[in-house]
């Protein structure tokens, strides 16, 4: 299970929004320590592809959200992008590359906004055999 706070849950469907056609990325702070993950802050990435079926990360603002997240003592818990169009689901592309990544067992959370007015937040884990579970979503 994650748990992720109201206001970031509303700031991840305003990022999906704000971006699309184009997927949006970004990672997910918070504390791991707990029984289940808390996300408690939300780091917005630029998805340099600007492409409405793929994300890549902006290299040196992924580290620099990775760095800060160090630097204040929170955890990276979860990456996240959304789905404009396509799969409801952790596609197959997805899925290759949590693998060719090294996110294995890392929560990745996807904002699916196939209807814009009622927008899902998903979460799911890749493990090494390649995998794919759906985790639960809480938003507190």
């Amino acid at each position: 299970m994650l748990k992720i706070s109201k206001q970031v849950g509303d700031r991840l469907i305003s990022h999906a929004l704000e971006e699309s056609p184009n997927e949006c990325c970004g990672l997910l702070l918070g504390q791991a320590g707990n029984d289940y993950p808390e996300i408690t802050e939300i780091r917005e990435i630029t998805n340099i592809v600007n492409s409405p079926t793929r994300y890549q990360m902006d290299p040196q603002e992924y580290v620099n959200a990775w760095q800060e997240s160090e630097r204040r003592s929170l955890d990276v818990i979860a990456c996240y992008h959304s789905h404009t169009r396509g799969a409801n689901r952790f596609s197959e592309t997805d899925r290759r590359l949590a693998l060719e990544n090294g996110w294995i067992d890392f929560p990745f959370v996807l904002v699916v906004l196939h209807d814009k007015v009622n927008p899902k937040i998903l979460a799911f884990n890749v493990d090494s055999s390649g995998k794919v579970e759906e985790i639960t979503v809480e938003l507190i």
